[in-house]
């Protein structure tokens, strides 16, 4: 099953949970706050509608083809380690790939995150894969590899 990886980057995203936001903190790009891209949850400005409507339409796609490309909405690279992922901003070039892993500095943080600071072994702890199909419980389990 190919793995498509997005990451949803508007900064100014409706709460339409109405979390209170905390004072000198803004929420910017939280969990959840891609939901009313997808769902009529909150009203979007028009710099917003843009990057909702390509979202709606690559799940769709995704949903009946198992691909969220298509011949007028390409360009989103299936996820590989490497980190390549489909950022989704309003404005212009705001729908674009992006080196997620990169932007993020990943390599510093799973060589940090991959040892367990309890085992003397040098054990590497990795994150397992989902079953799409949720035969398996549908959750990523941790496993351990010895490398």
């Amino acid at each position: 099953m190919p793995v498509y990886g997005h990451r949803f980057d508007d900064r100014s995203a409706p709460n339409s949970a109405g979390f209170p936001a905390p004072p000198d903190l803004p929420f910017g790009a939280a969990h959840g706050f891609d939901l009313p891209y997808l769902f009529t949850a909150a009203a979007l400005d028009p710099a917003q509608r843009a990057p909702a409507d390509r979202m709606v339409d690559h799940w769709t796609r995704f949903a009946r083809t198992g691909t969220p490309n298509g011949p007028e909405a390409a360009g989103w690279p299936r996820f590989v380690s490497s980190g390549s992922v489909l950022s989704l901003a309003p404005g212009p070039g705001g729908v674009r790939p992006v080196d997620a892993a990169g932007e993020h500095h990943c390599a510093l943080w799973d060589t940090a995150a991959a040892r367990d600071p309890e085992d003397r072994t040098g054990a590497a702890v990795t994150a397992g894969v989902a079953d799409p199909t949720g035969a398996a419980g549908g959750a990523a389990n941790p496993v351990v590899s010895d490398r």
